[in-house]
């Protein structure tokens, strides 16, 4: 079983990095709006957040 990561706050033009440099083969949920009130709800389900403030 993978560990999931919610990434929060992430560019267009990096997800291609995410998935790239991903040699442990998380399961990665990329989110483009930083992590909120609104959204929190993401984290749902997944093992950790990661806050990728730009």
């Amino acid at each position: 079983m993978a560990f999931k990561i919610a990434v929060f706050g992430v560019c267009d033009n990096e997800v291609p990095y995410f998935h790239d440099l991903n040699k442990y083969n998380y399961d990665l949920t990329l989110v483009t709006e930083n992590l909120s009130l609104a959204n929190v709800d993401k984290v749902d389900g997944h093992d950790a957040p990661w806050i990728n403030y730009v």
